[in-house]
């Protein structure tokens, strides 16, 4: 279960997770108040990615891991320590470039068990999590309004671990963490397609490439599709990827993110323009921290 998961994670020195968040509307605004996402008309920032910099007033001396944050970035969900057992926590603010409130924990979706590995639908209205090694969702009407009873999705689970959700930006593909029989050993990543978003997901097959005897774990895919970013130990590694079918291919390398020190959990924006990971490298509060680091803008 997620306390056997946890347990590899610490003695891999790694942790799961995986994040997005993108657009705003020409004015400025994330959203146009109903609650839905509103096109991004402006031309995306591509410009050489700045430091990676600490999140302020999110993290704590604790792990602080697995971090999503919404389209309309107002929002930064991820699992934590703090409090003991990995719960769920959430940092808002009032608008994208402000800095985040302090975290508070989801009560009605952390539980006595471990809840971890958040991720938000493009609509921010649908969020998948772990809760005791099992996939949960749960659904909100607006972006406004609390999240309402979670609840297991069947075709992704097993009687094995099941963690660490991550969806495409059109969320036709899925990616699971899975112990399950079948795989190359070890935790691998899982993966299935469907034909719509109202359609469920059929069975879930290996990621192959990459999946080892090792440890793979905690997947995102890279604005356009046409790479999968992934932790490996505690490292994140990148395979080539048909944005069409999903089919993975080649030689994993390994990232531009690893330092000396223990990257994990990589995420980023639709758009490119940011991306996140959490880190125990100098410098951070605790054993492990979120970072975001955004491109220059023209």
């Amino acid at each position: 279960m997620l306390g056997r998961l946890k347990a590899y994670w610490f003695t891999m020195l790694a942790a799961c997770g995986r994040i997005g968040f993108g657009p705003t509307d020409p004015a400025g605004d994330a959203s146009d108040g109903d609650g839905s996402t509103v096109v991004d008309a402006r031309v995306p920032c591509t410009g050489p990615f700045g430091a990676a910099q600490l999140v302020p007033n999110v993290n704590s001396v604790a792990q602080d891991w697995g971090g999503h944050l919404t389209e309309d970035r107002l929002e930064l969900y991820f699992g934590s320590t703090r409090l003991g057992a990995p719960d769920l926590f959430v940092a808002r603010r009032p608008t994208p470039t402000a800095p985040f409130d302090a975290p508070i924990r989801l009560d009605t979706l952390s539980t006595t068990s471990r809840d971890d590995n958040p991720f938000v639908s493009a609509d921010g209205l649908t969020l998948w999590f772990d809760s005791n090694n099992d996939v949960m969702i749960t659904t909100r009407a607006t972006t406004s309004d609390a999240w309402g009873t979670a609840m297991p999705v069947p075709e992704l689970n097993s009687a094995d671990d099941d963690v660490a959700v991550a969806l495409t930006a059109d969320g036709l593909s899925i990616y699971v963490t899975s112990g399950r029989p079948g795989g190359a050993g070890g935790y691998d990543l899982w993966t299935a397609r469907r034909s719509a978003t109202d359609q469920p997901f059929p069975a879930l097959v290996p990621t192959v490439p990459p999946n080892t005897s090792a440890f793979e774990c905690c997947a995102y895919v890279a604005p356009g599709g046409t790479e999968l970013w992934y932790t490996a130990g505690a490292g994140i590694r990148v395979i080539q990827r048909d944005a069409a079918t999903g089919l993975t291919s080649g030689t994993p390398t390994t990232h531009t993110l690893n330092t000396p020190d223990n990257e994990i959990d990589v995420f980023g924006t639709i758009d490119g323009e940011v991306i996140g990971f959490s880190s125990d490298r100098l410098g951070g509060g605790g054993s492990y921290d979120l970072y975001l680091m955004e491109r220059s803008c023209p």
